[in-house]
């Protein structure tokens, strides 16, 4: 009878990869995870984005093409105002600043709390005019490349879904 002796050398590599292949599972288990947490957080974000009130929700998800008016000279702005201060808004808005539209405001969309109205004034002063709706208690925001915003948003949904099911489903395992 043989006896079969094992080459120390090779009895501590093996032991060694033994030793590290839990751990680097472990490792690669853990970066999972903290992967599907971003993605799952990303899109409760976006949920709670788009199911907030006017203040939180994206504007151009909310605003149809015709309602932007976006020339060499002119621009659209949206406005969050609260509903005590609509009066207000209706008020003033040409006084804000020089170079605003007269009578170019409309009610884009409203809600419970708040209401969005569109502005259309000179480029020029679209600085000012943000400045001073500021001063007043106005959110003013802009909106670019609205078809390719609307896109992006309701893409960028569309894959963190995709994503948080491939992952539930063990797939990015």
């Amino acid at each position: 009878m043989t006896q079969h002796t094992i080459h120390p050398v090779l009895c501590r590599d093996v032991k060694l990869m033994l030793l590290h292949l839990p751990t680097s599972q472990h490792c690669t288990t853990q970066v999972k995870v903290a992967e599907f947490n971003v993605i799952k957080a990303q899109l409760s974000a976006a949920a709670r984005k788009a199911g907030g009130s006017l203040a939180v929700r994206d504007v151009a998800a909310m605003v149809k093409p015709e309602q932007v008016v976006d020339s060499e000279h002119l621009s659209t702005l949206f406005v969050v105002v609260s509903k005590f201060s609509v009066k207000d808004w209706e008020g003033s808005y040409e006084k804000l600043c020089d170079f605003v539209v007269p009578r170019s405001t409309r009610l884009v969309t409203e809600d419970a709390d708040y209401a969005l109205f569109s502005v259309v004034l000179f480029k020029r002063v679209v600085d000012d005019f943000k400045a001073a709706a500021r001063t007043r208690g106005f959110q003013v925001g802009e909106v670019y490349g609205l078809t390719v915003q609307v896109g992006v948003c309701g893409s960028l949904r569309e894959k963190l879904c995709e994503a948080v099911n491939w992952r539930r489903g063990g797939q990015g395992w």
